[in-house]
């Protein structure tokens, strides 16, 4: 593949401001159909739940559309790896609150998704990041548990379909490094 040329600081375009007491996390772009759909985190302090909202960009990175949320649980949801393969579009954001990390596809994109299944790992992933590799998906996460892990261990797993099933690297965490 070709890489674009460097982004110089003057061309960076900055997502738009947040409300008081809210952010955005994690955003996660997809180009469609001469647009960029960036999925991110949004926060807000007084729910103390984080949901999916998509941002619509023009060729140009000009927000056409408002920001809206897209998914929301009765648990907190971030990190939204969103891609594209085997002809659907996919979802698969953190949710370790849940006890389990989602699969979701568009039934509509980019507004209306539904979950596929649940991946089951050695518990509930953190920023879990899928790749095709050789024939094969892999799943880059951190684990839940123990507390300490989270920010320190990674965890591997493969699977011959998106959908499973996962079998663990037997290495894991194949990386301990807190920095």
């Amino acid at each position: 593949p070709v890489l674009p040329e460097p982004v110089l600081p003057e061309e960076v375009v900055w997502l738009p401001p947040m409300p008081p007491r809210a952010f955005r996390a994690d955003p996660f772009g997809l180009w469609r159909d001469g647009r960029l759909y960036v999925f991110a985190e949004t926060f807000d302090y007084f729910e103390r739940r984080g949901c999916i909202e998509v941002l619509v960009y023009d060729r140009d990175l000009t927000l056409i559309e408002p920001p809206r949320t897209v998914l929301r649980r009765p648990f907190h949801l971030s990190y939204p790896v969103v891609f594209e393969a085997e002809g659907e579009i996919w979802m698969l954001p953190e949710a370790f609150a849940s006890g389990t990390l989602t699969l979701y596809r568009a039934r509509h994109f980019p507004d209306a998704w539904e979950p596929v299944c649940d991946l089951p790992l050695d518990g509930p992933a953190i920023d879990a990041t899928p790749v095709r590799h050789e024939g094969r998906w892999w799943l880059f996460y951190s684990p839940s548990q123990p507390k300490s892990a989270r920010r320190s261990h990674l965890h591997l797993a493969w699977a011959p379909r998106l959908t499973g099933p996962w079998t663990l690297h037997p290495a894991n965490p194949v990386r301990i490094d807190p920095a």
